[in-house]
């Protein structure tokens, strides 16, 4: 087999719970790395889960919509559904 991305067609029939899901993802130094995965475990949530969840609040803090998707996998896992806004001036 081939070396490299996958074209959705492939992924989407190794993977169906991936299908209309896109990968995010960043690099972060090991310090962050490592609080990320401490407050992960205190959670008692996967990396996964708990990087929904920061992506959720983030979307709140800044007055976005949460997409519906991201709204039902909260509630299904019974997580808070931030509603929090960024108060005063925002970072130029």
């Amino acid at each position: 087999m081939k070396k490299g991305k996958a074209t959705d067609s492939t992924s989407d029939q190794a993977r169906p719970d991936r299908t209309d899901q896109k990968l995010l993802a960043g690099f972060v130094d090991s310090d962050t790395h490592r609080a990320f995965k401490i407050l992960a475990a205190k959670e008692k949530l996967s990396t996964v889960a708990l990087m929904h969840e920061a992506v959720a609040h983030l979307l709140a803090c800044h007055g976005e919509p949460l997409p519906k998707s991201l709204r039902e996998y909260l509630r299904v896992r019974g997580r808070p559904i931030p509603t929090h806004r960024l108060g005063g001036h925002r970072p130029a």
